[in-house]
């Protein structure tokens, strides 16, 4: 299993913790197929610009949560 995790680009102390945690991070502005789990601040709630999304991946708003807590939500929601 592959264990992407898309980040919304400023988010570096997610970045920092999902990556600690043994995920491997890219922005969510590159073009990545099949990650385990979208990371965003919710700012934008059409994000990607789709309207249908085809593979059912975890979208993790982090506005209230700690990196670690993302962290969490990340290993929660990810299908194994």
């Amino acid at each position: 299993m592959r264990n992407i995790v898309a980040v919304e680009d400023g988010l570096t102390d997610v970045k920092q913790a999902l990556e600690n945690a043994g995920f491997k991070t890219v922005n969510l502005s590159q073009n990545v197929t099949n990650p385990v789990a979208v990371v965003v601040t919710g700012m934008d709630e059409n994000f990607l610009g789709m309207q249908t999304v085809t593979n059912e991946v975890p979208v993790i708003d982090c506005r209230a949560l700690t990196a670690e807590q993302v962290v969490e939500e990340v290993q929660r929601r990810i299908v194994h």
